[in-house]
This record gives C-alpha cells, structure tokens and sequence, in this order.
C-alpha cells in the first residue's frame, strides 16, 4: 500500500495521518474499511472528524456508508514526549466486489492523507480476516486435519491392551432403532461398533421394519457372527421414542447408548468413554464432539462445550454420543411419542438435571450421516421435531420449578429461547466511567424512570462499587459504563429476566462497536493467565458463526464490565471477596467468584444488546506503565483464582484456536 501521508517525523501538526487499515467481509455483499485516522500537534476541536471519501480505480466515490467513530485517544507520543496526538479509529462500508480503491483523508476540503490499496493488497486483507475469522465448521481443510488426529494403527493396538487395565469396566448398551435403513448404511454403522478397540459392549438393533427382509437378514447374520448383538424385532413402527424404549427394555449394560442406524462411530469412542468413567467415577451422563459425513467426506465439525445447561435449553448441542447410566435413565419419567425427532434432547436434559457429574470427551467420536432423509442435512426431514424439543424444554423447566415460555429462534430450526413469562424484577443501575458522561447517563436513567447511581472510584472502583450498592433498593443491580448505549429499551430487563435464574450469578449482553461488529461477547480463560474475548470482530447481524451462539444465551466464563446485571445481595457478597483487586479486571474477577463459591454461571445473552466505543487504551501509545498494569491485573487473577487457568476454558473447547475466533487449532 502506498500513502501519501509523510513520516510520523515530517508531518506537519494538526494534519490527518493514515494507518493500520484492515477490511472485514460482512459475509453479505460488503466490507468494513477499518483504519486509525491520527493527527498530531495542533489538535481539532475535541469531537470533530475529518472527511472521509473511498474512490474506486477511477476515481468515483465508492463508499456505502457514511463514516463510523469506532473509538478515540487522546494521548501523548512515545517517541515526542509532550507531543499531544489523537488517534481516530474510523469504519465505512464498500462493496465486497470493489477489488482496489484509495481512502482520501482531509479537512476543509483539503486532502492530507491518501492510502491507495491494490487489487492484490485488498485481498490479501480480505484473506487475512477469513483466516482468522472463518469458524471451524466452514473450513475446508478440516478433512486432512481430522486425519492428522486420527486413530493410528499403533494407537488401537495400544488401546486394545490398555482396555483390560481399567479399574471399572462398564457393560455398555448401544441401542439403534432401525427402520428401512440401506443396507450400506446398516453395515457400516455394526462394523463401527464391532471394531470398537473396547470390547464390553452389546449392540441392541431394535428393528421397526419386519417388512424389509434383506434388513432382517443383515441383522440375523450379524447376530450369529457376533453374539454382542441383540435382534428385537418389533411388529411394526411405533415411533422413534418407543422404538428407542424397546431397546432400553432389553439392555443389560450398565450405560445406556443412543446411536442413530446411519451414523458412525471411531474405533476409540467407548475406550475415551470408560477412561472418562474412571477418572471421574460418579459420570452419569457423557457425549462427545462430532462432525457430518457427507458422499464419504468429513465436515462441519462441532467442537462442543462442557456441559452448560442454559446452552443445552436453546439446542440439542450435546447430541452424540450420547451416553446415560442405566439406573439413572430407568429412574426417569418413561419417554413417550410426543417426543419423537427429539427424544434424545429430552434425554439429555432430564439426565442432565440429576447428574453428578457430566463427562464430555473433547474428541471427534461421531460422524453423523448427511442425506436426504436424515435431521444432518435437510431440518424439514422431520418437522414434528420442532415441536418436539419446544416440549422437552418445556418439561425440563417444570422440572425446575421455572414458569418461562419457549419460543423458536427466527429463522433458526431446531434452536429455542426461554422467556420469562412473570414481569420482570426492577433493575438498578451503578453508573462508572468520566465523570461528566457518568452524570448525563444518570440523569438520562433516572428521567427514563430507572434508579441510578454515580460511581467515582478515585479510591478503586471496587470499593466504589461497595459504597454504591448500599445506596440500592432494586433486588438487581446494573453494572454499566457511562460509554455503553443500551439497543432497545428492553437490554436491562431482558438481562435481569436471565440474572433472576435459579443457577445465574451473572448475565452480560452481546457488546458491539458502533460499526455493528462484536467486541465482547463473552471472555475465555485458559493456561497461565491467558484472557481471550470470544468473537471479536465477527458481524453481529451477518456471521459466519453459525452455532447459534450470537443468537442464544450461554456459559461463559466472564464477561467484561461494559454492562452486566447482578443480584443484589450477591453482588455484594462478590464484591466484598475482591480484596487487593488492581483495578484492571474487576469484571472477570466478579464472574470467576461467583463461579468458583456459588457454583454459578455468567450467561450471554444475545437478546440484550449494547454499543460501545472502543476502549481509548487500545489506541493509546503502549506506554510502560500501561502494560505493568495489564501484567500485574493478569498475575492477580492468576494468583487468587488459579483453577481457572490450569487448564483449556471449559466453555471454549481445545481443538479450537485459542484466540477466541473459533477457528480450527492448529494442534491438538
């Protein structure tokens, strides 16, 4: 790229200076041009912005949008100290199929800064933000990956000793309702299982189609080849459901195994299952990661979370393979019809609501099969599955004791949301940041009906924050920055509806920058310290995250304090455990806390909404003291909260890039 702006050494004060331009593809014809427009010297007037003009390569004026203020600093030059400098960081919006342009920066009708990017240079940048930002079940590449992690042939002669050593040696139940299944499928889905380097198992085929002879024959040869194989042939089709609680009726396992009659399995999905069991002895429930088998290629693969709960109440993403002990699964309520085409998400969160403990193997153990008949690739192949799992949520929140509504997710099949059906507890609002913007959105809370309070931590915000809340009768409190604009009027109700929870501590919007991309949807917390926001820079309203995770509430491990709704009495109760904070990260600190001596969750809540700029440290010089700070925040959460960073984060799984993108890693 070639500008004609001058060194930082030769430029003349107050003029507008180009620099760090990337393009983020909106996944929707357009691109984002986002760039730091600084000046130095003689400053304009605080809030002015230069003109900002894009010109294709003939010079025709080719931006979509009027310029976006994503963030500013104020600040002084590292290397002219006294120097006083502003920096910019600006967007606007081109046409995905502009392959060169120049970005024009001026004032007064002057131009002070040209950037010409060439063809090559654009899709370069373009390339880059795919790169980093293509999640893992769009990437091309996950075929060879997945080989690299494959079962070696050392490996499965390996675990075909190392079975026999295991302390407990579960009998497990894999139980395949079968109904006009091809034969190829049939064949490739036993021989998955018979060669399983586990060898206590029995495979229960429940076969609804006694009309379809060459099926019937399949299973009786492979029944006397093999005599962990169990034939029961039903009459006719009684439903997924009922065909599945024939299988359970038989099974004599110990573990009771939900497998789909065209699906596969990995030689070495049982073996990780019983190391599982061993090393957590009181698992009741356990599933692994999975991707799609389509014309004999793996795809789309799903590198799930731990087990959460609120997550599992929007989707079925626990799914395969999904393992319950039989006691546990006899003790249940005996499924019926009604729930067929999501039989297994009722499993999994009537189990799931008694376990001791959930095991999830971080592993690809399952490939789902894509056809025309199956839920994998066509969702209308089973419509009566929508309704299905609308009733099985519905259930398990009954189960609870929660009086809440389940609606569909637009545009989503097969995705729900639980909303508060009892008018929503009154929220208050502790207001934190520069003191004049802290008294406007004060005044503009209370004018708009909401109790307010100022926060002025000159002694630690923190003890700011202790002060405060006493000063509360709400029984919800509002952390809130004075930067943060609220998207609608329904963010702070909408997060309490989910902070009033039985489980909840904590329950956080999805933060945007002014431009409509994510700044912080969540955090995620892993080895030696290390702190990654989940999804920054992904388009909140065109993204190429498709796990629903934009869309539906979720665990995370923190979130940051932009805006965040907290009970009461048990804000008060966290704050006061935050002794010595630094100041930096008194936000995931609160989170951690509440987690760690409440065993409760902070949720995301993508139906709250909120902007805010970008934070002015991010465009400030990095001047020591502003790096010592960050490092003595991060060794104060390292120190009091340690077994949050002694392994990967449990709701951002470890075959994932550990930048918080939800790339494919590059390890494993």
């Amino acid at each position: 790229m070639r500008t004609l702006g001058m060194p930082l050494s030769q430029r003349r004060l107050g003029a507008w200076h180009i620099s760090r331009l990337r393009i983020l593809p909106a996944n929707d014809g357009t691109d984002i041009v986002r760039f730091e427009a600084s000046c130095v010297g003689s400053l304009p007037e605080e809030g002015a912005l230069p003109a900002i003009v894009v010109l294709d390569g003939n010079d025709h004026p080719s931006q979509l949008s009027d310029p976006v203020l994503v963030g500013s600093s104020n600040c002084e030059l590292a290397t002219f100290p006294g120097v006083p400098c502003r920096r910019l960081c600006l967007s606007v919006r081109i046409s995905s199929g502009l392959e060169k342009f120049s970005l024009v920066v001026g004032t007064g009708g002057a131009t002070e800064a040209i950037l010409d990017v060439t063809a090559s240079e654009a899709k370069r940048l373009r390339d880059a933000w795919w790169s980093r930002m293509l999640p893992a079940e769009l990437d091309e590449d996950y075929g060879e990956w997945f080989k690299r992690h494959h079962l070696t042939v050392d490996d499965y002669k390996a675990q075909r000793i190392a079975q026999h050593d295991f302390a407990v040696r579960p009998l497990f139940s894999i139980i395949v309702p079968l109904f006009k299944t091809p034969l190829e499928f049939f064949r490739e889905m036993a021989e998955s299982v018979l060669v399983q380097t586990y060898e206590r198992f029995e495979l229960i085929l429940v076969n609804a189609s006694p009309e379809d002879a060459p099926l019937c024959r399949a299973c009786a040869e492979l029944a006397l080849r093999d005599d962990r194989v169990q034939v029961i042939t039903l009459d006719g089709n009684r439903g997924i459901t009922e065909n599945t609680n024939a299988g359970i009726d038989a099974a004599k396992g110990d573990f009771l195994a939900f497998f789909d009659h065209d699906d596969l399995l990995e030689p070495d999905c049982l073996y990780w299952y019983v190391k599982g069991i061993n090393d957590y002895p009181e698992t009741d429930l356990l599933y692994c990661d999975e991707d799609k088998l389509e014309n004999g290629s793996l795809g789309f693969p799903f590198f799930k979370p731990d087990y959460d709960r609120f997550f599992l109440e929007t989707n079925n993403y626990v799914c395969h393979l999904l393992t319950v002990r039989a006691s546990l699964a006899r003790s249940l309520p005996r499924p019926t019809a009604e729930l067929d085409g999501a039989q297994d998400h009722s499993m999994a969160l009537a189990a799931g609501d008694v376990a001791r403990n959930i095991y999830h193997v971080r592993r690809v153990l399952y490939h789902w099969r894509v056809h025309a008949s199956s839920t994998a690739g066509n969702v209308a192949a089973k419509p009566e599955s929508l309704d299905a799992g609308r009733i099985a949520i519905e259930r398990h929140l009954s189960r609870l004791g929660e009086e809440r509504r389940v609606t569909g997710v637009p545009g989503m099949p097969h995705y729900y949301r639980v909303v508060a059906t009892q008018e929503t507890p009154p929220v208050a609002a502790l207001l934190y940041g520069e003191p004049e913007a802290v008294e406007r959105r004060v005044a503009k809370l209370v004018s708009d009906g909401t109790d307010a309070v100022p926060v002025h931590g000159r002694g630690g915000l923190v003890s700011a924050f202790i002060e405060a809340v006493e000063r509360l009768d709400a029984p919800y409190v509002a952390l809130l920055s004075a930067s943060v604009e609220p998207v609608g009027e329904s963010c702070l109700s909408a997060l309490a509806a989910m902070a009033s929870r039985k489980g909840v501590g904590i329950a956080a919007p999805v933060t945007l920058y002014p431009d409509g991309t994510v700044q912080d949807a969540g955090v995620a917390c892993s080895l030696e310290g290390t702190i990654r926001p989940v999804l920054r820079d992904i388009f909140f309203d065109a993204s190429p995250q498709i796990r629903g995770l934009l869309r539906c509430a979720h665990t995370v491990s923190a979130a940051r304090g932009h805006c965040m709704v907290v009970e009461r009495s048990l804000l008060r109760e966290l704050l006061s455990a935050l002794d010595g904070c630094p100041g930096l990260f008194w936000d995931i600190a609160l989170c951690l806390e509440a987690r760690r001596k409440q065993g409760l969750a902070t949720l995301v809540v993508p139906s709250a909404v909120v902007r805010a700029p970008m934070p002015s440290e991010a465009l400030a010089e990095r001047a020591d003291e502003v790096v010592r700070a960050y490092v003595r925040a991060r060794a104060w959460l390292y120190a009091n909260w340690p077994e949050f960073f002694s392994d990967v984060d449990r709701f951002y799984n470890r075959q994932l890039r550990q930048d918080g993108c939800y790339g494919l890693s590059d390890y494993c």
